[in-house]
């Protein structure tokens, strides 16, 4: 499955957690408490709950994408290693022509 459509799978199955993290706390708050205390102040903790809910669950998702990623990206992992290159080394001093070359450039000026 392409990384854009499971990100989107995980976006809907949070926002469906939540929706249902919702109701729950309706049914129960009309189990317990009675209408009018339901429809009054039930939506402060069903919305932190379904607030809650999706975060978890599209942080969650998201550790698991990135993790299976990154694990895709070594080859012990289960990567190939097509994609691997030769490390380069390379002098990190100028040569002393080009070092001299510039500072006769300055004194030009």
């Amino acid at each position: 499955m392409k990384r854009d459509r499971l990100t989107y799978m995980t976006e809907m199955t949070a926002a469906c957690a939540a929706i249902a993290a919702f109701v729950t706390v309706y049914v129960v708050g009309f189990m317990q408490a009675g209408l009018l205390l339901t429809l009054l102040f039930a939506w402060i903790p069903a919305a932190a709950l379904a607030w809650f809910t999706a975060r978890a669950l599209q942080a969650t998702a998201r550790t698991f994408l990135d993790v299976s990623q990154t694990a895709a990206d070594f080859p012990g992992f289960g990567g190939d290693d097509d994609a691997l290159e030769p490390i380069v080394l390379r002098d990190s001093r100028r040569s002393y022509r080009a070092g001299r070359a510039h500072w006769l450039d300055d004194e030009r000026y």
